[in-house]
């Protein structure tokens, strides 16, 4: 009997019901009666290996026997499921997808070994703070934020205007830049109070995933539903920076007052070339056509399965300094350095792995394993000379001290044809279903900024005023 192969979740259609997916729990919850009391069915959250995320719904009549194979972080086969679409009344989804999953009595929940597959430990779908503004108005789609905690205040119980108990907590959001209030509910208040309590690391950093956004006497508010996570102090990439950032004066001299520069402007070359000190840890955006790709062995990095920090080989052995252990089977991780052109200059960029994966479609391993002879650089990536492309670049001190070095990109856009009036989205690999399920927005962070080899030899030109 044939096997079954695997699916991604991209791959996912209506009308079939004979899928097999690998994937991670990242989270699990139900939904509320009008009453307070908790539906018996429950959602998840799935993360596959392209980093791929989906929802999908466990009814009342299977969740028990399914809530007992499942638990959150671990990775499981799941085979035998429905896809259903959404509808254009379904409300509060965690992620830009226009389909779910539907489980059933013949369901195959099967647990798998850490080893036999790479699955990131989560997945976000992070928006500027600056951009919540346009998702303040809509109610489909929730949103994940990240943040420093500032000026929080006391949990607070009162009794709203049905005569019921209610717990709130608030505090604001700061990224340095843009500040928003948020405003945490019930029992979610007490769980997120208790937890920063224990905290030892200030001032904390949190993620809240999947919150919805409103807007209330002209300020964005963001608020907890039933789908909604928060995590303090996280060991994520995002994290990792903005921590590094707090130290810096970039982050310290907005006095997290919300000051802004223009969302979405459209810069030259050369403009940002000649960008200023206070555009360090700015994130700008250009148009330019790929003139060449730099062809070398190391095109791609061995990241930690823990710690997401980039490791080298020592004596045969990947070890990870950071962990302090040896990492059996590390990820891959795309490095891709080109040179990009417009009419006024040329610029070198480097391509992280989320940007390659995003215009090719794949994956290291897949690109491996189609390319098959070693030591080659893959024809795959040389395939995009001479394409045009939307690209937003992160601004470091070093390029303020030599404008030759390397630019970071942390998104990327197929194509001149891009609205500035809009958010900054990635460019779809397939299909507009692919495009959606995958993060979007603009506050993608690496965590190995500080350990980059940018590589490019300095010249003599002068620093920036």
């Amino acid at each position: 009997m044939m096997k079954l192969k695997y699916n991604t979740i991209d791959q996912l259609k209506k009308g079939s019901y004979q899928w097999k997916v690998r994937a991670r729990v990242i989270r699990l919850w139900r939904g509320v009666s009008m009453s307070g009391e908790l539906f018996k069915g429950f959602n998840i959250l799935l993360l596959d290996e392209k980093n791929v995320r989906i929802q999908a719904f466990i009814p009342g009549s299977v969740s028990e026997e399914i809530e007992q194979k499942i638990e959150v972080g671990k990775c499981y086969t799941f085979s035998n499921f429905t896809i259903k679409e959404y509808k254009a009344e379904d409300k509060y989804r965690c992620v830009r997808m226009d389909k779910q999953l539907i489980f059933s009595k013949h369901t195959d929940v099967r647990e798998l070994d850490e080893h036999e597959l790479i699955i990131e430990k989560n997945g976000f779908d992070f928006f500027d703070l600056n951009d919540l503004g346009s998702l303040a108005h809509q109610n489909v789609y929730l949103t994940d934020a990240m943040g420093v905690i500032h000026t929080p205040q006391t949990l607070r119980k009162f009794l709203n205007v049905k005569g019921q108990e209610q717990v709130q907590k608030k505090f604001e959001l700061t990224d340095g830049r843009t500040t928003v209030r948020v405003t945490l509910w019930d029992a979610f208040a007490e769980n997120f109070e208790e937890a920063l309590s224990k905290l030892t690391e200030l001032p904390p950093i949190v993620i809240l995933a999947s919150v919805k956004v409103s807007e209330w006497k002209g300020k964005i508010d963001l608020c907890n539903v039933g789908a909604t996570a928060f995590y303090l102090n996280y060991n994520h990439h995002s994290v990792t920076v903005m921590r590094k950032m707090l130290s810096k004066p970039i982050f310290s001299q907005h006095n997290f007052t919300g000051e802004t520069r223009e969302i979405n402007k459209l810069y030259t070359v050369v403009d940002i070339k000649n960008l200023g000190r206070d555009y360090i840890q700015t994130e700008v955006i250009c148009q330019v056509q790929v003139t060449k790709v730099e062809e070398t062995q190391k095109w791609y990095h061995f990241v930690c399965t823990s710690c997401y920090k980039q490791i080298e080989n020592v004596d045969g052995k990947y070890q990870c300094v950071n962990c302090d252990r040896n990492v059996p089977n590390p990820d891959k991780k795309f490095e891709v350095r080109i040179t990009g052109l417009d009419t006024t200059d040329n610029i070198p960029i480097l391509l992280c792995d989320r940007e390659v994966r995003t215009i090719i479609g794949k994956t290291v391993n897949e690109v491996e394993k189609e390319e098959q002879v070693k030591g080659i650089f893959p024809g795959i990536l040389k395939s995009i000379i001479n394409r045009k492309y939307t690209i937003k670049l992160i601004v470091m001190e070093e390029n303020m001290d030599n404008p030759t070095q390397v630019y970071v990109a942390t998104n990327i856009f197929s194509g001149f044809d891009w609205d500035t009036d809009t958010t900054m989205e990635v460019c779809s690999i397939s299909n507009s279903t692919q495009s959606k399920s995958q993060e979007s927005g603009s506050t993608y962070h690496l965590d190995k900024l500080s350990q980059m080899n940018f590589e490019t030899p300095k010249n003599n030109k002068s620093k920036h005023k």
